[in-house]
């Protein structure tokens, strides 16, 4: 197999096949290539890490402003291997020359810990005499051994071990079944694994013991919650669906998404590396950013106890982000149309594996983009945008790090980290005191105070390489009150520092002037502000390090003393906690700290610059965390700023869109033809000759999508996805065998809520519609749609038809009535229904449009009592002057089309003996202004 992928390798090296982008991962072949270069020279080894080490910046950006003329770089590996006797080695293997390039012994470091030694350590701790006593003393039997888990961490650091020997600290729990939750049984005191001689060699035991606890268990998994009463009943599903597929084009690992071009990289340590992220501005492609990563965090704990100081675990330096990660699961992790991508990595023997599904590629909503309504007429132009989303999921130990790439149409970048999983837990003995270093989130358990400290490493391109970071601080104007200059005080502008040297570019976050950092190219300047083209980092998550200086973590985690540092551009400087982290003393500090003292009188004005954010949270832990805790996000936004003329995202369809001119100068919407004006026969037209007809053909969701990608260029009066997944929704749950809808205008609710009964195993549709022309057009659509052996269109006004129906013997029950036409007409057609008796106990009714523009006399009637109900009718007053409710202008357009209000609901009692149930249910109209459907049951009839 290693031959087969040698020759393999060969070929791409050689051009015989496709050969893979100069940031590509390196493949399993490669790998496995690399490692027969070395054993050729080298043997007795372990492998640590083999991962791309990527081509040096001068090269790389030569050859991606003209590949066909610049040298293309090679494919180099970067090693990390283990020798006898404790020995790290770092090497460089050039797989294009087949030749080692670099192989130096490295003296008094650890390597991250790879996950293949952190499974040995429970094995060798249920075995090891020394804590099958320890396990006796706190109350657990030689026998229940197999029920003793622990959580293998580096040991971070203890100076009573030093570097040299490579060491864990083992976390110890007990899970009384093999399915209960270890962190409700933590244990109290702490092995110290050796993984070179896998056995534990020390063994930390608290002065006060607290014996194992005697409470239930705390689970979350299904079977337990279901013994517990059970999952919530009420939550009905959300289908996400592309007919026409995705956005997005992949092609290798660059993904091209709404002008946005990106490659999506990946790596044992920093899990996704995006590079060369560029975006098309009217056809010309502008470079924004080089390479952008979550490059490192720390997660310190805040009991200050022996051994506890030991907890501040760097999970990227020190186990590996990419190592870590998850093999995401569609519906799960991911949800809609997924592309996914794969992570190779090495195993300790040299042997090639891939981890399934590393990376998810997929699109979202993202609510409205922007929106904006004249509140002289009423017209309004709203965008609903969406974001691209690239990311991955990893477990370190009991938590979970759910890190987005999100990139939106706007041309902005951002960065969430949703911390989720399980709390890290300690013994704790009835009525101990916690003394405010942790909370009790379970009887005997005791979650401490933590914090959760990354960082971003941001390597700019604002059109082009050469960059100046500034930091802008909103600030009140100098000149006092009562002055000429600021007669009210009211003055504050952005005051701008540049960022010149290294030792300048050194800043903490302040939010009483709610700073940002902008990232310029002074080179450029927008021709309408005259700024400098630039991307802001806008970051509000910023808590300070709370362990002291001089402290173990202080020395240990230099990048995370200041919210931001900028540094000029180094290859080798990538990691900001060093490249080796496991075991480090912080004297000297490794990564960032060195690096800014070697370098702190360097030139960072218009040149190749880094910029190092640390963000984060502090946790406090409390019961609402445990057993397992509600994703928690944290965000960092990149905006654009003076880089755009205008508005990047105006060329983004709108949702809806109307202008002074057509809503006319009464402010009418019905006056201003957004209906009836020719529009519905064009979106039939439109549909027909649509290039996809084949394909939406019997498809109700595609020709949804087509109705609604006409919608936006020529306003539809639909239901809409929002209001109509209410519907839908309510669909199911009835599972009507006959539903009629008043008013089917164009045929989407008809289709949408049609396919709907079928599925719910309905029989009959009948939809009601008075325009001739309109009806048409549903009638054309539902065939289409494939529906029309269930959805009947019925031509004629509303109460005409129902009475035809109900005569032929069509019509006898309305399982559920939705009502969405000439909104005075609600009241009165359910009236008449109820007095036909096809409204009955049982029936349910969900009428639109209650919010916008409103229906009072519906609401009145059905929120009504059957005694208010009976009131009104003996007093002869049911029948109020429903004209003058709606809006004179509405009823005048329907005057003129034959429908008078004085004829609406003559000689119609209905059955004022019925029991309602009514609730108002709020939504959004497509153009996202607030309405809501009510949704009144029938729930029986007084005698």
């Amino acid at each position: 197999m290693v031959l087969e992928r040698w020759k393999k390798v060969n070929g791409q090296m050689n051009g015989t096949s496709l050969l893979p982008h100069p940031l590509d991962p390196l493949s399993e072949a490669e790998i496995e290539s690399a490692v027969a270069v070395i054993r050729a020279e080298h043997d007795s080894l372990s492998y640590n890490a083999i991962s791309l080490w990527e081509p040096r910046k001068e090269s790389m950006l030569k050859w991606l402003e003209k590949p066909e003329e610049a040298p293309r770089p090679h494919r180099v590996a970067d090693v990390v291997a283990l020798g006898t006797g404790g020995k790290v080695y770092d090497g460089l293997v050039d797989l294009n020359e087949r030749s080692i390039i670099k192989w130096e012994l490295i003296d008094s470091v650890q390597p991250i810990i790879s996950m293949e030694e952190l499974q040995t350590v429970e094995r060798v701790a249920r075995t090891d005499p020394k804590i099958i006593e320890q396990c006796n003393i706190i109350g657990i039997p030689r026998e229940d051994m197999h029920k003793v888990y622990c959580d293998p961490w580096t040991i971070g650091f203890d100076e009573r071990f030093g570097s040299k020997v490579r060491l864990q600290q083992a976390l110890m729990y007990y899970r009384p079944h093999v399915d209960d939750n270890q962190y409700t049984y933590p244990l109290d005191f702490c092995p110290i694994y050796n993984s070179e001689t896998r056995e534990i060699v020390h063994i930390d035991i608290p002065s006060v013991r607290r014996p194992l606890s005697k409470a239930a268990p705390s689970n979350y998994h299904r079977a337990a919650i279901e013994a517990e009463g059970g999952y919530r009943n009420d939550v009905k599903p959300i289908n996400i669906t592309q007919p026409e597929g995705v956005s997005f084009r992949v092609d290798g690992r660059i993904v091209d998404w709404q002008n946005w071009k990106v490659h999506v990289g990946f790596n044992y340590r920093e899990g996704i590396v995006l590079s060369n992220i560029t975006y098309t501005d009217k056809g010309t492609e502008r470079p924004v950013f080089y390479r952008i990563s979550l490059a490192e965090m720390v997660v310190p704990y805040g009991n200050p106890e022996h051994p506890h100081p030991r907890k501040h675990a760097f999970d990227l330096g020190e186990y590996g982000g990419g190592y870590m990660t998850n093999s995401l699961a569609l519906g799960c992790d991911c949800k809609g149309a997924i592309h996914y991508m794969d992570a190779a990595f090495v195993d300790r023997a040299g042997q090639s594996y891939t981890i399934k599904n590393a990376i998810c590629i997929h699109e979202e909503d993202d609510g409205i983009l922007f929106k904006h309504s004249d509140f002289r007429d009423n017209s309004a132009t709203v965008t609903r945008g969406r974001k691209l989303i690239i990311s991955h999921i990893f477990t370190a130990a009991n938590y979970e790090y759910c890190v987005y790439w999100i990139f939106r149409q706007d041309g902005s970048i951002q960065l969430e980290v949703k911390l989720t999983g399980i709390l890290n837990t300690y013994a704790m003995a009835p009525d101990e005191d916690t003394h405010g270093w942790g909370t009790q989130v379970y009887p005997g358990v005791n979650a401490h105070n933590h914090q959760h400290i990354f960082c971003l490493r941001l390597d700019p391109n604002i059109d082009g390489p050469s960059n100046t970071v500034y930091q802008v601080d909103a600030i009140p104007g100098a000149p006092p009150v009562g002055s000429p200059e600021n007669q009210h005080g009211n003055a504050f502008f952005p005051q701008r520092t540049r960022y010149s040297r290294v030792r300048e570019a050194i800043a903490d976050y302040d939010a009483a002037s709610s700073r940002t950092w902008d990232m310029v190219n002074e080179s450029k300047r927008n021709a309408y502000s005259g700024l400098p083209v630039a991307y802001k980092l806008v970051s509000r998550e910023v808590p300070t390090l709370l362990p002291k200086p001089g402290g173990l973590v202080w020395n240990r985690a230099g990048f995370a003393r200041h919210a931001v540092h900028v540094t000029r551009y180094n290859d080798e400087q990538i990691h900001p906690a060093g490249r080796h982290v496991p075991q480090t003393s912080g004297k000297p500090s490794r990564g960032l700290p060195e690096w800014i003292a070697a370098d702190e009188d360097a030139n960072i004005a218009d040149t190749d610059v880094v910029l190092w954010h640390t963000f984060g949270i502090t946790h406090f832990p409390a019961p609402e965390d445990f057993p397992v805790m509600p994703a928690e996000p944290v965000s960092v936004l990149l905006r654009p700023r003076n880089f755009f003329l205008r508005n990047p995202a105006l060329d983004v369809p709108p949702s809806f869109s109307t202008v002074p001119s057509q809503v006319g100068e009464q402010g009418s919407k019905v006056e201003a033809s957004l209906f009836d004006d020719g529009r519905e026969i064009a979106l039939l037209h439109s549909i027909y000759s649509h290039p996809s007809l084949p394909d939406i053909r019997g498809s109700p969701s595609a020709v949804l999508a087509a109705i609604d990608d006409y919608a936006k260029t020529k306003f539809l009066m639909n239901v809409g996805s929002e209001k109509g997944k209410i519907v839908v929704d309510l669909i199911s749950e009835v599972k009507p065998q006959v539903m009629v809808e008043l008013g089917g205008y164009v045929g989407y609710s008809a289709i949408k809520f049609g396919d709907a009964v079928r599925k719910a195993g309905g029989k009959r549709y009948y939809s009601l519609e008075r325009n001739p022309e309109f009806a048409a057009v549903v009638a054309s659509l539902v065939d289409l749609a494939g529906l029309s052996d269930i959805v009947k269109v019925v031509v004629g006004s509303s109460a005409e038809s129902i009475r035809r129906l109900h005569a032929d013997g069509s019509l006898k029950h309305i399982d559920l009535l939705f009502l969405d036409h000439f909104k005075p007409a609600y009241k009165t057609d359910l009236k008449l229904c109820e007095q036909l008796g096809l409204i009955s106990p049982g029936s349910v009714l969900a009428a639109d449009n209650v919010i916008k523009p409103g229906n009072p006399p519906y609401l009145g009637y059905v929120r009504s009592s059957v005694s208010e109900k009976r009131e009104r009718l003996a007093k002869g007053d049911e029948d109020e002057n429903i004209a003058s409710v709606f809006p004179a202008a509405v009823l005048e357009y329907y005057e003129r089309h034959g429908i008078s209000v004085r004829d609406l609901g003559k000689a119609v009692q209905g059955n004022p003996n019925l029991v309602y149930e009514s609730k108002l249910i709020e939504s959004y109209e497509p153009t996202g202004t607030p309405d809501g459907v009510e949704i009144t049951r029938c729930t029986g009839e007084e005698k």
